[in-house]
C-alpha cells in the first residue's frame, strides 16, 4: 500500500533527510507537495536539473565595487590628503549624484554625526560643492576638474618661487665653509688619483698664497698641475715651489710659468717621496707617494688633508724655514714679499 501512495511531503510521516537530494534541491512547493517529485518543473526543465541563478540588471549595476577595487580607489584619494571618511563619501557622491548628507552617510558608511564635517572637507579640497537648498544638498566635482585646479595651483606656486628665488637667496645665504666651525678637520686621503684631486681642490680655493714642496717624482707628474698653478698665479695668488735639487729639475723650470722657485736638499732618507702643499695658511695636504714614480693614475698614495689653523701653521713653519734657507732660482714677479701670516720669512 505504501508503494501505491504518492510521496509525502517532508515532515509528514517521514523525516526530510530521507528524500532524494536532487528532488529537494529542485523542488518547488504547492502547499507541502514538491512538484519536482512528479517530474514537473516551473521552468520547463526535467526534474533534477538546477536552473541558473540570475539577477536583474539594475541590481547588478547598483552593486558596490569589489573590496579590492574600492580599497585601491580610496588609497588613491587619500594621496590627495583626504581622510578615509572623506574618500568614502566622495565615492558615494559619484554613485548617487546630487543628494543630501543623510544619503551619503548611509551609502558611504560614515556616521551621521561625522558626515557634515566630512563633506566640509570635500568642499575645502575641491571634491564637492554644496547647493543652497533646505536641506542642503551636495554634488561631486568631476575628478578631471579637481586635477585641473590642483595643477594650476601647483604651477602658481612654482611661479611664485621662481619670482622670489633671488630675494630668498640673499635673505638666507650659506656661510663660508671655514666660518661654520673653528674646530677644523683632518681627512685621510687614499690613492694616487684621490690625492691629485685633493691637491687640485685645495689650490683652486687659494686666495693669497700657495706653497708647494713636492716629491722628487712630482717632476715627472707635474703636467697634472701646471694649468692649476698658472690659473692661481693669474688671479693674483702667490705661488711658490720648493723643489728638490735632483736631476731633471732644470728641465722642469721652463714649464713652471711665473711661479717663484727655490731648491732644497733631499734631507732625511725617504723624505723625498713626500709632497706638502699649504694654502692661505689654513689648509695643508701631506702626501706620501707609494711609489713615487711617473704614473699619474696608479699608486697607493696616502695623504692627510688638514683644515685646522694651529696644525697647519705648525707644519708650514717648518717648510717656511726651508724656503728661507734655500737658494733662490726664480722669484714670482711683483709677489716677492713675505707670505700672509709669516712676516719673518
Amino acid at each position: 500500500m505504501d508503494e501505491a501512495c504518492p510521496p509525502r511531503a517532508p515532515g509528514v510521516g517521514r523525516d526530510a533527510t530521507q528524500w532524494p537530494r536532487d528532488a529537494l534541491r529542485t523542488a518547488t512547493f504547492t502547499g507541502n507537495v514538491p512538484k519536482a517529485i512528479h517530474g514537473e518543473n516551473p521552468n520547463g526543465r526535467p526534474a533534477g536539473q538546477v536552473p541558473p541563478l540570475r539577477e536583474p540588471p539594475e541590481r547588478i549595476a547598483s552593486r558596490p565595487a569589489s573590496p579590492s577595487s574600492a580599497a585601491e580607489r580610496i588609497a588613491r584619494l587619500r594621496a590627495f590628503g583626504l581622510s578615509d571618511y572623506a574618500s568614502r563619501a566622495y565615492l558615494a557622491l559619484l554613485e548617487l549624484g546630487e543628494t543630501e548628507a543623510r544619503d551619503v552617510s548611509v551609502r558611504a558608511g560614515v556616521p551621521l554625526a561625522k558626515i557634515y564635517q566630512t563633506l566640509d572637507q570635500l568642499q575645502q579640497r575641491g571634491f564637492a560643492v554644496a547647493q543652497p537648498t533646505m536641506p542642503k544638498r551636495y554634488a561631486p566635482v568631476p575628478i578631471a576638474e579637481v586635477l585641473a585646479k590642483q595643477r594650476e595651483r601647483h604651477l602658481e606656486q612654482v611661479r611664485e618661487l621662481a619670482h622670489a628665488e633671488e630675494e630668498l637667496c640673499e635673505m638666507f645665504p650659506v656661510a663660508p665653509r671655514e666660518a661654520v666651525s673653528d674646530r677644523g678637520s683632518i681627512v685621510v686621503v687614499k690613492g694616487r688619483q684621490e690625492n691629485v684631486q685633493a691637491l687640485r681642490k685645495a689650490v683652486a680655493r687659494a686666495r693669497e698664497d700657495v706653497l708647494l714642496a713636492p716629491s722628487a717624482g712630482w717632476l715627472h707628474r707635474r703636467r697634472l698641475h701646471l694649468d692649476l698653478l698658472a690659473e692661481a698665479s693669474a688671479r693674483g695668488v702667490r705661488v711658490r715651489l720648493l723643489l728638490l735639487d735632483v736631476p731633471g729639475v732644470e728641465e722642469a723650470l721652463a714649464d713652471l710659468g711665473g711661479a717663484a722657485v727655490r731648491l732644497r736638499e733631499a734631507g732625511l732618507e725617504g723624505a723625498g717621496a713626500t709632497s706638502l702643499v699649504f694654502v692661505d695658511g689654513r689648509a695643508a695636504l701631506v702626501t706620501h707617494h707609494m711609489p713615487d714614480d711617473a704614473s699619474t693614475a696608479r699608486g697607493k698614495d696616502v695623504g692627510i688633508y688638514v683644515e685646522e689653523a694651529g696644525v697647519v701653521r705648525a707644519l708650514q713653519s717648518v717648510v717656511e724655514a726651508s724656503w728661507a734657507a734655500a737658494p733662490e732660482v726664480r722669484d714670482q714677479e711683483d709677489l716677492s714679499g713675505p707670505p700672509p701670516g709669516f712676516p719673518g720669512f
